[in-house]
Formats: structure tokens, sequence, C-alpha cells
């Protein structure tokens, strides 16, 4: 993005946060990084950790029976509502919501091996690959980040964080290909004990026939600053206020849109349509951020 669309995205962002959290937030610009300059404040104990959690993208499409068999457990553990997955998993997987536990969680986790293939073989303008072997990729990563000392509260990359994960499920993602737009996690020197990143890959890195990864419109640099403040304040909720994800309303800026339908979220905005403290997703505090307090006194020594 130029620097008058980055000042578009935060000014955007501070507005949806006042008119539906209340809160006047400010944003001090920081400094730039390229991703590799970025990661290198990770210290090697937490890099490890980190690559512990990566799962490796086998040669077949086919995903390994432990693979799916853990995306039915926990479709089973009713985290998500399974009516709420295979509705949006309609768009993607034809038939989704006819389909029982076992088979559905089959045809969620082959999309998903299908979609990190396709980044694989997809090359940015630059000729390399989008996802290379430097690990940069890899959610992962970004997650550990925390365990470093950053240099802000919210990232805003355009690097694509997309892969495999076994220590969370995230239906959506596994729409998408692997995909994360964003996500808030524990941060040991941010100043609210977390931090934010924002990935603008999903609506500035047009890069060819991208619809074969999901039902998402091809991506839109027309609103690209739209997009990006609407998943930027969703976080600022997660950040300041502890609010979780909402899948019921899509009026709340909280909502966590399935793919294809980011436009028709940005059209339901309305905080008069809920107020804080209505329901559970939009009650503070309803988030907790996670930290492993063993592997932080490892660090502290």
């Amino acid at each position: 993005m130029s620097e008058d669309e980055f000042s578009e995205v935060l000014e955007r962002a501070a507005s949806l946060v006042r008119d539906h959290f209340a809160l006047d937030v400010r944003f001090e610009r920081g400094k730039d990084y390229t991703t590799a300059e970025l990661f290198e404040i990770m210290p090697p104990s937490v890099l490890k950790v980190a690559k512990s959690w990566f799962y490796p993208l086998p040669d077949s499409f086919r995903p390994p029976k432990d693979f799916v068999d853990w995306i039915a457990n926990v479709l089973r553990g009713g985290l998500v509502p399974i009516t709420v997955i295979a509705k949006a998993s309609e768009a993607v997987i034809p038939g989704a919501t006819e389909m029982e536990i076992a088979e559905l969680a089959s045809a969620l986790a082959e999309f998903w091996f299908r979609g990190v293939r396709r980044w694989h073989d997809l090359r940015a303008r630059d000729g390399q690959r989008v996802i290379d072997s430097t690990s940069l990729h890899q959610i992962a990563m970004w997650e550990y980040l925390g365990y470093a000392e950053l240099p802000s509260d919210i990232l805003i990359t355009n690097q694509l964080v997309a892969g495999l994960r076994t220590y969370a499920f995230q239906p959506f993602e596994a729409m998408r290909g692997g995909m994360m737009m964003s996500e808030t996690g524990f941060s040991r020197s941010g100043q609210f004990a977390a931090y934010s990143v924002v990935s603008t890959f999903p609506f500035v890195n047009d890069l060819g026939d991208l619809n074969k990864l999901g039902p998402d419109p091809s991506f839109d640099v027309a609103n690209a600053t739209r997009y990006t403040a609407l998943i930027l304040a969703g976080e600022i909720g997660s950040l300041l206020l502890r609010f979780t994800i909402n899948l019921t309303n899509p009026s709340c800026v909280t909502f966590s849109a399935p793919p294809g339908q980011m436009r028709a979220h940005l059209d339901a905005l309305d905080p008069g349509k809920y107020q804080i403290g209505s329901e559970p997703a939009m009650t503070p505090g309803a988030f907790e951020i996670r930290k492993n307090r063993r592997f932080l006194r490892t660090l502290g020594r």
C-alpha cells in the first residue's frame, strides 16, 4: 500500500472502533521492516518452538488420517457450531450441510491441503514463490513472535500468512487455503500484554486465478483499505477489550466473515444492532490470550 492508503486504513479503523466500541484510538506510526528483519528479533529458543508447530505438506493431496481425525474431533467438540461450519463450507464443498462429521472433516482437510499446495505453486511479481523455504509465511511464526521483544502493539504486513497447523483449527482459514488474515495473541513487551497482526495480502495481491482457493472474490484492490480497516478494527476489539470472534452477528466488526462474504459483512455493519455485553462474543474479557508461562520463565533466565 502507498503511504496515503496506509493512512486511510488507520483513519477508517479508528472511526470503526469509535462507532462500534466507543473508544478513541490514535496510532503512532512505527518503523518499516522487511519480514526478514522483523523476525531477526526472535530468539533462537522461540524460533525452535515455533518451528516445532509446523505441519509439513505431504507429497500427496490426500491428507493423512491423523490430520482428518484431529479436525473431526474438533468439530465434535462444538467450539464452533457445526451448523455454522457446514453452511459456510457449502461455498467450497457442495453438499457440506448434508455430510456426517467424519465426511465433512475429510473434505475440509483435502480442500485445505489443496489450497496450501496452490500457494506453493504461485509466484509473486518479483518472480519468487509466494511461499518459499524461509518459513516466514508460517502461522506459528507470527503467533510466537510475541515472545520476542516486539517494536509495536500492531503489525500490518503484506506477507502472505498461510500454512497447515494442528494446534488450532479455524474453519474459515482452511476454506481459504490455509490463509490467515489476522490474529491477536500474547506479547511479552506489549502495553496490553498482547499484539495484533493484520495481513493485507488477501486484498492487494492479485496473482491470477486464485478463486480455486475458495469463494472469496478476486483480490479487490479498490476496497483494500476498507477491508484492511475492517479487519484491523476487529482485532483492536480483541486487543483492548478482549472481545472474541463473533460468528452470528454480521453487524459487528468482530464478526468472522465466511469466505466470499467480506463485502456483505462490510455492507451489514451497524453498531445500533448490538451493544457491548449483549452477547458472549461482545463481552469484555471473553477472549483469553493464552501464554506459555513455563516457556516465558526460560526466556527470562
